[in-house]
């Protein structure tokens, strides 16, 4: 388990994590847009919908929502 400091310098790097692990398919986040984009329609499909995301990719979710 990572440490505050080890955290805080993992942290930085966060969004190159998720796009490389994606781009090969690893763990931990493998299948993390999918992911965003199964939540995104499932919200989508209703008249009033809330959503809390409570992680950086916020900054992609609310993309998806202002692009659409």
């Amino acid at each position: 388990m990572l440490g505050k400091q080890g955290f805080n310098e993992w942290a930085a790097e966060y969004d190159d994590t998720v796009r490389e692990s994606e781009r090969q398919g690893t763990y931990p986040f493998a299948g993390y847009s999918d992911v965003l984009t199964e939540i995104f329609e499932a919200v989508d499909e209703k008249q009033q919908a809330s959503l809390l995301y409570t992680t950086k990719g916020i900054v992609f979710s609310g993309l998806i929502f202002h692009l659409k």
